[in-house]
């Protein structure tokens, strides 16, 4: 995977979510491979688009959605459920997927912002 592309970007991100001193196991790291693999194809994909726009002429000059279309979704739908069985470690070290992680930390949030209401209200 070279640098300066989607898929590096993505992986770089992963990185840096991970609690410092830990490592992301062997299925973690493959993974991310495979998500980065995604994420690079899905960018090739998506600038196609761009350069085409996202119809097409038939050679019986019918306009039809471009093919790209079909695989730019699937591609998509593969890199949500790769990215879905990644791992991360909570605060407890356990491994949780980031769907999860994110739920939990909105939810402490939302707490947080709860408790300081009632503590203004209260004092």
């Amino acid at each position: 995977m070279a640098k300066n592309t989607a898929g590096a970007a993505l992986a770089a991100a992963l990185d840096a979510e991970l609690t410092e001193g830990l490592e992301w196991d062997a299925r973690e790291q493959k993974l991310i491979e495979t998500a980065a693999d995604l994420a690079d194809r899905l960018a090739e994909v998506k600038s196609t688009l761009d350069r085409d726009g996202v119809t097409s002429l038939t050679t019986t000059g019918t306009v039809r959605a471009h093919p790209l279309l079909a695989e730019q979704r699937q591609l998509s739908v593969a890199l949500a459920k790769v990215l879905e069985s990644v791992r991360l470690p909570d605060e407890t070290g356990q491994g949780r997927s980031i769907t999860s992680l994110r739920k939990s930390r909105a939810a402490h949030v939302r707490w947080d912002r709860e408790a300081a209401a009632r503590e203004a209200r209260s004092g």
